[in-house]
């Protein structure tokens, strides 16, 4: 009966030691998700600003008729087209 009891306490020991490990793991393994989830967040950030500088960027070259800049954005496979008002939608001029 003491060897039962002693061996039962041992394997509770063990699993006590195997459980302690289990948890580490699990800690460093949701600190290394927590920190690709928070890279995963900036890089949508960041997405929704680098298209605004290349709407900028296209409008620009546009206006002022800036092949470097057209060829750069090119470069960066970001293709500007120039849109043409419909027919008949030109703004009117204003009598004097």
């Amino acid at each position: 009966m003491l060897a039962l009891s002693t061996g039962l306490s041992g394997l509770a020991v063990a699993l006590v030691v195997l459980n302690g490990s289990l948890v580490m793991g699990n800690q460093t393994r949701q600190a290394e998700i927590s920190a690709r989830q928070v890279g995963v967040q900036q890089t949508a950030h960041l997405q929704v600003l680098q298209t605004e500088i290349a709407k900028a960027l296209a409008d620009l070259a546009i206006k002022s008729n800036d092949k470097q800049i057209l060829d750069m954005l090119a470069s960066n496979g970001i293709t500007v087209t120039l849109n043409n008002p419909p027919a008949g939608s030109a703004t009117p001029e204003r009598k004097r």
